[in-house]
Formats: structure tokens, sequence, C-alpha cells
């Protein structure tokens, strides 16, 4: 496959730690960088790389969604900004404490990244997790029925990933009738939605939340 990166190794979505991660989380993208890949963080001598994809939806509007990438995966010297790429990696959160207030990041975390060759629309996301919050059921004012769940997927080295989905319809009935510890898998799309936060010291400010929108849903054994 035609790989961007710029070391001379070719990466392969064959390797053992994707294998793995199949199982219970997995991402699937097409879409065009947004702008330019800028430093997040490093751990054990790895540095990661943030930046953002836009990806088509069928209605011809667009998901803007956060992704990060290793250094060896990319070069973080060129400028990826408007290239068409495909992604392969697993959804995950982590706790953002900047400011003294806690928030949740959402992003995909990328295992495999090429050059796309047609623009098409790939927004692919499956996971298990269990329920960790009860389940909220409503209906919009326009007869929408929607429910809201909160899943915790399970990630390497001990770690949670806590992901926020929306159920629509039948699957929305389905998923108000799951309780907290159920064991669930969920497909999907990841979705990003603006959205305006009144603030405590007046004021609006403009948001932008991102969560899974349930296509399947089903009650799966646990493995404990």
């Amino acid at each position: 496959p035609r790989t961007i990166k710029v070391h001379h190794t070719q990466v392969h979505c064959s390797t053992e730690r994707v294998r793995k991660q199949m199982k219970n989380n997995t991402v699937m993208l097409i879409g065009t960088v947004v702008e330019n890949f800028t430093y997040n963080h490093e751990t054990h001598n790895e540095k990661f790389y943030s930046g953002f994809l836009s990806v088509k939806r069928n209605s011809s509007t667009e998901d803007i969604l956060p992704i990060i990438a290793s250094e060896y995966l990319i070069d973080a010297n060129l400028d990826y900004s408007g290239k068409l790429v495909s992604i392969y990696g697993d959804y995950r959160s982590r706790n953002n404490h900047a400011s003294g207030k806690s928030t949740l990041d959402l992003y995909v975390f990328v295992s495999c990244i090429e050059a796309a060759d047609k623009d098409v629309n790939l927004n692919s996301v499956s996971f298990q997790g269990f329920i960790c919050k009860t389940p909220v059921y409503r209906k919009t004012p326009g007869g929408w029925e929607i429910c809201d769940l909160f899943v915790a997927v399970n990630g390497s080295w001990g770690r949670e990933y806590y992901i926020p989905c929306i159920a629509w319809g039948r699957n929305a009935i389905k998923a108000s009738r799951f309780t907290i510890r159920d064991m669930i898998r969920i497909s999907g799309r990841i979705q990003s939605r603006r959205y305006q936060k009144k603030l405590e010291e007046g004021g609006i400010e403009e948001r932008t939340a991102y969560e899974v929108s349930a296509s399947e849903i089903e009650i799966v054994e646990s493995e404990e």
C-alpha cells in the first residue's frame, strides 16, 4: 500500500497490535486532513501529533474528527493539509484537566494511515463495552426517538475509554432497556456536532461535541 510517512518502513495493518484492536475497538475512515499535524504529547520517547480529518456524510455535510498519530506514521515536517487519506485505528477518550475543569476529549488513535485513491464516504466504528451510566431515552419535538448512552471500552494497559453514543428509532427503544454493566456491541459512525454553551460568567461559547451514532446495537455475553 502507499503509505504517508517519513520513515521508509511501510505500515501494515496486519500487525499484532492492530489485530488485537480489531476484536473490541475498530475505526476506519476516509477523509481530508483539515490542517497540518501539531505536537500533542510524548510517551516512552515516542512523540504523538494531533490533527483533524474532514469526513463526508451521504448528506454532503461533513464531520470534523480529531485524530492522533505517532511520529512513526507521519512526518511532522511535512504539510498534510488537504491530503486525502484512509485511516485505521481505534476510538479513545481521555480526561483533560486544562483550565481547572475536567472535560472528556475524544479522538481516533491512528494505527495505519495511507493515501486514499477515491473520496468515498467511509466513516465506520465498531466496539464492545459496558454501559456505565443509565441510558437516557427522549423524544425530539419532531417526534424522533433518541437514546443517549455512555459506554466504557477496555483498552490496552488496563485503560478504559468512555464513549458517548446515540441510538435512534428502534435502536433507541432497545437501548433504553439496557442497565448499568450490560455488555454491548455498537457499530455506526463518529459524528461531530456544533452547539452553544452558556457560560457561568455570562456569554455564549461555540463548542463541538463528538459521539457515536449507532446503526447496530446488541447485548453480548461478558468475557469475564
